[in-house]
């Protein structure tokens, strides 16, 4: 019995390692190609912040730069007031803020961050918004920075490596044991 427990426990493991790796390498591979583009992966666009105009503490829709966030178009153009969008007027630079109002077709947004510039972006139609904010990965960049630096490498191989280690002991340890029960 505990010899199958094993086996699904790896064979479990080993399927996520594998899922993680080609999603990652998925990524990677798109922000080499498209150095200028969104990476695209289920459905969803992924962007790093690269402003504080999102930054309040006491906001739950608060955005820091260095966050990875994730934005999904809406099939209807539905958006509503209070939603935080990624859009793309004519400087094709990606911007993410929060839709203050709807006039029609256009649309008002306007950044959180109390500190900085308070005034609403100058309207634009609903067709340049790229979707809506649905989720954030915090400290992204941080996150990267370390697992790009060679402590982060040293540890990613190191945990791998003890990982693959303490499931063969295990192995060998279960594999005894059922040799002394028969």
């Amino acid at each position: 019995m505990a010899k199958k427990i094993l086996k699904i426990s790896e064979y479990i493991l080993f399927g996520i390692m594998i899922v993680l790796i080609i999603i990652f390498g998925y990524y990677i591979v798109q922000r080499l190609i498209h150095k200028d583009e969104p990476a695209k992966m289920f459905g969803y666009y992924l962007y790093e912040v690269s402003s504080w105009s999102m930054y309040d503490e006491e906001s739950e829709d608060s955005l820091s730069k260095g966050d990875l966030i994730f934005v999904k178009k809406r099939v209807e153009n539905d958006y509503e007031v209070g939603m935080v969008v990624t859009y793309e007027t004519d400087t094709n630079k990606p911007t993410t803020h929060k839709i203050i109002e709807i006039n029609g077709e256009m649309i008002t947004t306007q950044g959180i961050n109390k500190e900085g510039n308070t005034s609403a972006d100058t309207p634009f139609h609903v067709d340049n918004i790229i979707g809506e904010v649905k989720g954030v990965w915090r400290n992204y960049s941080k996150f990267m920075e370390f697992i790009l630096s060679p402590l982060g490498v040293v540890i990613i191989l190191g945990g791998g490596f003890l990982v693959i280690e303490g499931l063969s002991l295990l192995h060998k340890k279960v594999y005894k044991e059922e040799e002394k029960e028969n």
